[in-house]
C-alpha cells in the first residue's frame, strides 16, 4: 500500500511538473516570435530552474517536498504573469511582491538542504539557533547571483532587465523580508519544539 501511494505522488508530481514545464515552454516560445525578448529569456532561464529540484533529488539525494515544488512552480508563473501582462511597469510594487516570494521559496529550499546535510552528514553540524540566520545568508547570495546574471543579460542583449541601482537595492531589500519571513517562522517553530521537548 506505502508504495502504491508513493507511485501516484510520483505521476501526480512528474505530471504537474511537466505540465508546468509545457505551458512555460509555449509561452517563451510565443513571446520569442513577438519580440520580447527579456521576458522570453526570463521565460526560458525559468524553465531551467524547473529542473532544480530534480537536480537536488539526483545529485544529493534530498526529495523535494511536492508542495514546495508547487511553491516554486507558482512563483515562477506570477514572475511571468506579471511580465506578460505589464504589472511590473504600473507601479503597484508587483516586483516587490515576486522578489518577497521567490525569496521565500529559495529560503525553504535552503532549509531542507541544510537540515538534510545536517541530519545525514556525520562530519557536518549546523546548531539550530544558527540555521535561520545561515538560511538567510543562502537567500542573500541567491539574490545577488540573479542580479549578477541580471546584469550580465543587459550588457549581453541591452534589454534593460535589471533597471536601475535603486531597483535592484530594493530588490535585495524584499529578497531579506522574504526569507526574513521564513526564517522567523522557523525560528518560532523551533522555539516551540524546544518548550515541548523540556515540559516533556
Amino acid at each position: 500500500m506505502e508504495n502504491t501511494g508513493r507511485r501516484e505522488e510520483n505521476w501526480v508530481e512528474e505530471t504537474l511538473t511537466w505540465a508546468f514545464r509545457a505551458t512555460l515552454l509555449v509561452i517563451s516560445i510565443i513571446l520569442l516570435l513577438q519580440k520580447d525578448y527579456k521576458w522570453a529569456i526570463s521565460g526560458f532561464v525559468y524553465l531551467l530552474a524547473t529542473f532544480l529540484p530534480n537536480l537536488i533529488t539526483r545529485s544529493l539525494r534530498i526529495q523535494i517536498p511536492i508542495w514546495l515544488q508547487i511553491w516554486l512552480y507558482t512563483a515562477l508563473l506570477i514572475h511571468m504573469f506579471g511580465g506578460i501582462t505589464k504589472l511590473y511597469l504600473i507601479g503597484i510594487g508587483y516586483d516587490h511582491l515576486t522578489h518577497a516570494l521567490s525569496a521565500s521559496v529559495i529560503a525553504a529550499i535552503g532549509y531542507l538542504l541544510f537540515t538534510s546535510i545536517d541530519r545525514y552528514s556525520e562530519s557536518i553540524h549546523f546548531p539550530r539557533r544558527f540555521l535561520s540566520t545561515l538560511v538567510l545568508f543562502f537567500v542573500m547570495a541567491s539574490g545577488m547571483v540573479w542580479e549578477m546574471m541580471e546584469f550580465a543579460v543587459d550588457l549581453t542583449f541591452h534589454i534593460e532587465m535589471q533597471g536601475s541601482i535603486d531597483d535592484t537595492v530594493m530588490d535585495m531589500i524584499f529578497n531579506l523580508m522574504g526569507g526574513g519571513i521564513v526564517a522567523i517562522a522557523h525560528f518560532a517553530h523551533q522555539a516551540l519544539d524546544t518548550k515541548e521537548t523540556k515540559d516533556k
